[in-house]
């Protein structure tokens, strides 16, 4: 009888600790949210035909935003998978066969809680994984214009940041102070974004709530010996990296065979790929 009555104790005891975890994990899954959104690209200014288009998620939990590449966020989980498996199996070489290419690299993580907070930035060039804190500042113009997008009731906004004039179109249906990239400080969810030269635009395309997949974690392979610079200094490196492209191709193992026709070719490449976000 006693037996009975302890293991009956037992499982109400593991009953109230599951609806406990439950009730506690709903709750602050309650403020999870993804937000998809596409992005336009013009990488060449003389070129319309030279857009591109990618789709981005942020990612919020609590106060905190991440903001990536959805291809970003696939290529860094499967390395991750390579190199444990590498790890384990201890074998001779490692192959990234079939983690796909990501254009954009980076992770954009805010502070909501603290409105005039640094946006911190993880991006990497080459191999080398860096880290610098963007201080910027929008400030936003309200403008008494609204219109419908995505099925939300959104207000206009405008600003000048990172070297052009931006639109903006934000909702308080979702009272969420942020946005794609480094956009933020609306009194509401930024639904649309955009230069006045259309060369750049984000639009939401759709959202999650309460998902219990929000993963707000930099990745470890990410965080692997980070590099802590500022936002000057790592333009400065990205800079460099991308003029040195070509020396690298030529000291590379395969240099001597790669012929003045296949240079210019890469030069030309370079050349057209010249309109930068920032």
């Amino acid at each position: 009888m006693k037996h009975f009555v302890d293991m009956e104790s037992r499982k109400f005891l593991l009953f109230f600790l599951v609806l406990l975890c439950s009730i506690i994990y709903g709750q602050e899954c309650n403020s999870c949210f993804k937000f998809y959104y596409s992005f336009s690209n013009q990488s060449d200014s003389l070129d319309i035909y030279s857009k591109s288009n990618h789709v981005f998620v942020l990612m919020k939990k609590n106060d905190s935003t991440l903001f990536t590449d959805i291809q970003n966020k696939k290529a860094d989980s499967l390395e991750a998978i390579i190199w444990a498996d590498y790890k384990r199996t201890k074998s001779g070489t490692i192959s990234y066969k079939g983690v796909p290419n990501a254009k954009f690299k980076y992770y954009i993580s805010k502070d909501l809680g603290v409105p005039k907070s640094n946006v911190k930035v993880y991006d990497k060039v080459g191999t080398a994984n860096f880290l610098f804190e963007d201080p910027s500042e929008l400030e936003w113009e309200l403008i008494n214009e609204k219109k419908q997008i995505a099925g939300f009731s959104c207000q206009k906004a405008q600003t000048f940041a990172f070297g052009r004039k931006y639109i903006a179109w934000f909702t308080t249906e979702i009272p969420i102070s942020d946005g794609p990239y480094k956009f933020r400080g609306l009194p509401g969810l930024i639904v649309e974004v955009y230069d006045d030269r259309k060369y750049f635009l984000f639009s939401l395309i759709r959202y999650q709530k309460n998902d219990t997949d929000v993963m707000m974690k930099i990745p470890e392979l990410r965080r692997r010996n980070l590099i802590t610079t500022t936002k000057e200094k790592f333009i400065s490196a990205k800079k460099n990296h991308r003029e040195g492209l070509i020396a690298r191709i030529r000291s590379g193992p395969f240099g001597q065979e790669v012929s003045a026709e296949r240079i210019k070719q890469i030069q030309d490449n370079m050349k057209k790929n010249n309109n930068y976000l920032e």
